[in-house]
This record gives C-alpha cells, sequence and structure tokens, in this order.
C-alpha cells in the first residue's frame, strides 16, 4: 500500500475533471491549479498536459483571471495600485501579467478611486487627516495622490460628492 494518495495513481482524464471541478468554483492562474492539481497526488506531467490544455481551450486565462480580481479588488476595496499589484501576485499571477492589469486598472490615475474611498471613509468617520492617509497608504494608493486628493477635500470643505 503506497503513502501516496490515491489519486496519484489516476489518469490525465482524472487529472482533468479534477482541474474543471477546481475551475468551476472560481478562476484560478495556472500557478494556484497547478500546485492544487499536484497537492492532490497528480503526476506532474499529468498536471503539465492538463493545463496545457485548458490554456489552449481558454478555460485557464491568466490575464483575464487577474482582471476578474482587479476588478472586484477595486469595486468592493478600493485598492491602490501597489495592493492590487502584490494581491495579484500573491495569488499567483505572472508579473507581466499583473504588471499589465495594474496598469490597465489605474491608466486614468489613481485619483478617482482615491476620491471614491476619502468619500467612502467621510460616510463612517470623522475627518482625521492623519487616520485618513494611514488608511489610504495601507490600501495601497502613493503617498503624493493621497496628499493632493486629502488637501482637494479640505479646501471644499470635506463636502463628499
Amino acid at each position: 500500500m503506497s503513502n501516496r494518495p490515491a489519486e496519484s495513481q489516476g489518469t490525465v482524464s482524472d487529472c482533468s475533471s479534477k482541474a474543471m471541478d477546481l475551475l468551476a468554483r472560481r478562476p484560478h492562474f495556472r500557478r494556484q491549479l497547478e500546485e492544487k492539481l499536484l497537492q492532490r497526488g497528480f503526476r506532474r506531467e499529468h498536471v503539465a498536459e492538463v493545463c496545457d490544455r485548458l490554456e489552449n481551450s481558454r478555460f485557464l486565462d491568466d490575464l483575464e483571471c487577474a482582471r476578474a480580481l482587479a476588478t472586484g479588488s477595486l469595486r468592493r476595496k478600493a485598492y491602490g495600485p501597489r495592493r492590487l499589484w502584490a494581491e495579484l501576485a500573491k495569488r499567483g499571477a505572472p508579473e507581466e501579467v499583473v504588471d499589465r492589469v495594474v496598469g490597465e486598472a489605474f491608466e486614468g490615475g489613481e485619483e478617482p478611486l482615491l476620491r471614491d474611498s476619502v468619500s467612502r471613509w467621510l460616510r463612517h468617520y470623522e475627518w482625521d487627516r492623519q487616520g485618513l492617509a494611514r488608511h489610504l497608504e495601507r490600501k495601497g494608493f502613493n503617498v503624493g495622490a493621497i496628499l493632493r486628493v486629502i488637501e482637494e477635500f479640505e479646501s471644499r470643505g470635506f463636502d463628499e460628492s
């Protein structure tokens, strides 16, 4: 009796079925999917073959996965470019994909999202210049842009619109 998981004896078809099951639950980067399949005991050559086939058929697409994650992160969490870059890289997106997606997401600059983040802050908290600046920096925004937007809000009298 082997100590390896039962799936290690599996076929390419078994590996493909598990990959599709994982992709049906949520998008994955190729590296993530490979790691999960290897952890489940599938042979490296089966994993590579399955991932190549999935990429060729566009079921596995690092660029589209990164775009989807970026869209969700920007909408729900209002991440700045540095934080978005770190989150995508941490999840397994290749560096060139991360660079491209972050560039696309902030093509018009980070100030529009920064203004939105400040408005959200003002709906929940009293004005606190330092606290707000720390909050925005943790979200991954550029310090210079943070200061410009905070000064803009201060000159408008903290109007949220």
